[in-house]
């Protein structure tokens, strides 16, 4: 990124909480990585009053926390809001905060269901699986869906189906991939909905069977399900899960609760390539 990040040095004693993402944040910096990286989706649940306090209680900010609530009681956009702090700060130049307007105001004019699939997104990228589990089922649970096309429901249905494999819910998980082929019949969705079955899910009545599929699936998904049966039996990933159960069944709670969140942490590394935008 160009331009001079000059942010405030200070670390906060007591966070500010960011209830839409569930997530705490201690510095200028991290605020300003949040509103950039959500700009479409700031609004009074991040800058409001309480946010206002803490900037200038606990990251010594009271002249930006002074012209925030004169903007605020002026009128002023809650994009309007993020800029200004992300200009204050020197993270963002002014241009790259007019590009994050434009891009905001390009997705203002998207349908209902297009908003909900990028604050969906946005949650399974930040690994709070049960928020976009919540906003993809919302889509689908909307009137207009008739209208949506099979493209757009297919990876509706796709990145839900990562979102509980995540959470290792692979019957879910399995339904969301088997519904996300049959609309788009995108070949990973295949994969994964095998993949989900072989990790415990259970199979959908009545999807495809493998030998039903045309032959550069058949070839592809074969691939996929004679590396799934190495990694069952001789895999790092498998050593590494009973390890981690190990431990827990020892009681070393600390190691084992280390070692889950690295096993956690690698296996989003390795969906996140999956998610369909």
């Amino acid at each position: 990124m160009s331009g001079l990040r000059l942010c405030s040095g200070y670390t906060a004693q007591s966070p500010y909480f960011i209830k839409k993402i569930s997530v705490n944040v201690y510095t200028m910096e991290e605020l300003c990585f949040y509103l950039q990286n959500n700009f479409t989706l700031v609004d009074e649940g991040i800058l409001n009053e309480n946010l206002f306090e803490w900037l200038e209680r606990e990251l010594k900010l009271p002249r930006l926390a002074g012209m925030l609530r004169q903007n605020v009681s002026g009128g002023a956009s809650y994009r309007k809001l993020a800029g200004m702090i992300l200009e204050y700060s020197r993270y963002c130049t002014r241009e790259q905060i007019r590009g994050l307007m434009s891009q905001a105001e390009e997705k203002e004019r998207l349908p209902g269901s297009q908003l909900l699939k990028t604050v969906g997104d946005r949650m399974l990228e930040n690994r709070r699986y049960e928020k976009a589990i919540r906003e993809y089922r919302n889509i689908l649970s909307m009137r207009q869906r008739d209208s949506q096309s099979a493209e757009f429901l297919a990876q509706v249905y796709h990145n839900m189906g990562i979102a509980y494999a995540q959470l290792f819910l692979y019957d879910q998980a399995a339904k969301c991939f088997a519904a996300a082929y049959d609309k788009g019949k995108d070949p990973d969705s295949r994969e994964l909905y095998e993949a989900a079955v072989q990790l415990g899910g259970e199979p959908v009545a009545g999807f495809m069977e493998l030998e039903d599929a045309d032959p550069e699936d058949q070839r592809r998904m074969s691939e996929r399900l004679e590396q799934l049966a190495k990694d069952a039996a001789n895999d790092e990933t498998v050593r590494r899960f009973q390890k981690i159960r190990a431990y827990k069944e020892e009681g070393r709670m600390e190691e084992y609760q280390s070692a889950l969140s690295e096993f956690l942490e690698d296996l989003k590394k390795e969906c996140s390539r999956y998610i369909r935008t």
